[in-house]
């Protein structure tokens, strides 16, 4: 499966400590888009789930990324 950029997505990704210290497996899915692929089969994700969204001191927002190969990444609907 091959993943385009700016293309929305779901992504495997732990809300808690308990989920990110279980395995990957249980990992919820959560949405993102694609910011470019960066290996072979991996691609760098922008989260956009607002449960992840952090703010600085400013009130500016931050969306975290993540590095995932195809298995922990499908289409949106």
């Amino acid at each position: 499966m091959s993943f385009e950029e700016d293309q929305e997505v779901l992504v495997k990704y732990p809300l808690t400590q308990a989920q990110e210290d279980g395995p990957r497996a249980y990992w919820p899915w959560v949405t993102g888009y694609i910011v470019m692929e960066c290996g072979d089969k991996e691609w760098e994700v922008c989260l956009t789930d607002p449960r992840l969204v952090t703010e600085d001191g400013d009130g500016e927002q931050w969306y975290p990324t993540c590095f995932r190969d195809s298995s922990e990444i499908q289409e949106r609907a």
